[in-house]
């Protein structure tokens, strides 16, 4: 398991555990009544993002495999769906860049920085990335 979903695991465990106690009763007089599991809203039952799960989204949309996205390719129809993957997992995930660019083919933290800035600047001044980016995130449930 990678520190990425290990990372994700912690969180839900730090979820579920906010939410026994704060279903707790407050205090004073004890209740007869015991509460052993709060169920979460419906919206939360989701699970957590992974990078894996946004590289296959980003792939299935731009119609590129997985091998090649994580691959060293520099040509255009590569470059920039793996750009949108990695601004994906920088804005929906709380990764460190250096662990993202580990994700991507080992590429270095700045290359994820860089694409982060790529992308942020491309999403102002071309519709169609914004609504590609739009759609992935949709169908990522975010």
């Amino acid at each position: 398991m990678g520190p990425i979903e290990s990372a994700q695991i912690e969180h839900a465990k730090t979820v579920r555990r906010r939410l026994f106690h704060a279903s707790r009763p407050a205090p004073g007089p004890r209740s007869t009544t015991k509460v052993s599991w709060v169920e979460a809203p419906r919206n939360d039952r989701r699970k957590p993002v992974t990078i894996r799960d946004i590289v296959k989204a980003v792939c299935t949309h731009f119609g590129v495999s997985r091998t090649y996205l994580l691959s060293a390719r520099r040509h255009r129809s590569i470059v920039r769906p793996r750009q949108i993957a990695i601004y994906l997992s920088a804005q929906m995930l709380s990764c460190s860049s250096g662990s993202i660019g580990r994700q991507f083919g080992n590429r270095d933290h700045t290359t994820v920085l860089h694409s982060v800035r790529v992308v942020s600047r491309l999403i102002e001044s071309d519709p169609q990335i914004a609504q590609d980016v739009a759609e992935i995130k949709r169908g990522l449930g975010a």
